[in-house]
């Protein structure tokens, strides 16, 4: 594989975006679709426990059967890998979602239609009740498949799963058409959800993307390279494509941030985009503000975070009577700090060659007082410097430990 293979993240700017945030595992991406393949190695390591409808006459599941060994369910997989395949280890491909983890849920019963997800909502709601932060559907029904009930059917069970707390982001799908009201494709055309265009190479809208006022954003979906089942890789093109590095995109900024409202994180994401064009004349309204660029979403949520700390709800006093005893240590040390906000925290004891002993990596914490208690371990003798972070506040205080 070479890096023009995986053209859609330099044109989205994913390794500038990187350099702000590589994703958190706490933050959890579910992939509503037809199947997923277990074992592949770019995959494996990401997977948290699923779920999978079993018949087309009873919507029953269990954790474990959002998998399957057909390769002819291979849509689920693709997608998958362009929300969180492992990045970085030497094999496969990268991934916009780089840490993120992923939630695999079936909503194609095995020996039923491949390019059907008849229990798609019954999906997007079980992903919404089990901690899913950003659920990706690469699918939809057309209003010529659907009457006005199940229109309302549909948004009903979006506007549930948004008031948990998730984004749900959806494909606008495939037709080449401007659909406007009522003739438009669902979910995707609902309320509450982030609708996804396809654009090409050269940032133009794909000649077969579905386009209209009610589409989001859009973001590279032609010719896009993934995982596929047996442990084999293979282009796709669609909106199904494009969608979920949006849905990756958004892992990132959640990771960098916690705290993100919803509605702050569509900002965001909305906000720095690039033009789409097609015949040399941008078409906005019709693909959504533009093209997804993940680095300047980030940036937006960086300087967020930045302007917070400035307006003093997070200040250098964060740490309120940050403390360790005993010190010198010896077998146990206690951290105690208080936090004015709710934050993530990291605590980290350095050496003097700068050798890293982690103790808590992202762990989020509510505001109020703090304990950790943490082990010598195999640390020998010697002076440290143990740095304790919150969001992007950082104190650093010495550590003597004696024989």
């Amino acid at each position: 594989l070479t890096a023009g293979s995986l053209w859609h993240l330099a044109q989205i700017k994913a390794s500038d975006a990187w350099n702000i945030s590589k994703g958190d595992t706490s933050i959890i991406v579910a992939v509503v679709d037809n199947g997923f393949d277990k074992e592949h190695p770019d995959l494996k390591s990401k997977w948290i426990p699923g779920y999978g409808y079993r018949d087309y006459t009873y919507a029953s599941g269990a954790p474990g059967l959002a998998f399957t060994t057909d390769i002819n369910y291979d849509h689920g997989t693709h997608v998958a890998g362009l929300v969180g395949a492992t990045s970085n280890n030497g094999i496969g491909i990268a991934s916009i979602g780089y840490n993120t983890r992923i939630m695999p849920v079936r909503g194609t019963p095995e020996g039923t239609d491949k390019n059907e997800v008849p229990f798609g909502l019954e999906g997007i709601t079980w992903a919404s009740n089990n901690g899913a932060k950003i659920i990706n559907v690469s699918w939809g029904w057309h209003t010529d498949r659907v009457d006005t009930e199940e229109i309302r059917i549909i948004q009903d069970v979006i506007d549930v799963a948004y008031g948990k707390g998730s984004i749900i982001v959806a494909a606008a799908g495939n037709k080449n058409n401007s659909f406007v009201p009522p003739f438009l494709i669902y979910p995707a055309a609902c309320k509450n959800v982030i609708s996804v265009a396809n654009s090409n190479k050269n940032d133009k809208k794909s000649a077969t993307s579905n386009f209209g006022n009610w589409v989001s954003i859009a973001a590279p979906g032609e010719g896009i390279l993934s995982t596929m089942p047996s442990n084999t890789f293979g282009i796709k093109s669609g909106t199904s494509m494009a969608a979920p590095l949006v849905s990756g995109t958004l892992a990132l900024m959640f990771a960098l941030n916690e705290n993100l409202t919803q509605a702050e994180a569509i900002s965001c994401l909305t906000s720095g985009v690039d033009p789409v064009y097609n015949v040399g004349s941008p078409r906005v309204s019709l693909t959504g503000v533009g093209r997804l660029n993940a680095h300047k979403a980030l940036t937006c949520v960086k300087e967020q975070l930045q302007a917070t700390n400035r307006n003093g709800s997070i200040s250098n006093e964060v740490f309120e009577a940050l403390s360790i005893a005993p010190n010198p240590m010896s077998e146990y040390a206690v951290i105690e700090y208080s936090l004015k906000v709710p934050s993530k925290v990291n605590l980290n004891i350095y050496n003097r060659f700068g050798e890293n002993f982690p103790v808590l990596q992202s762990v989020y914490q509510q505001a109020g007082f703090q304990q950790v208690k943490f082990k010598r371990g195999n640390l020998p003798a010697g002076i440290y410097y143990y740095t304790l972070q919150a969001q992007d506040v950082v104190e650093t205080k010495k550590l003597v430990i004696n024989d």
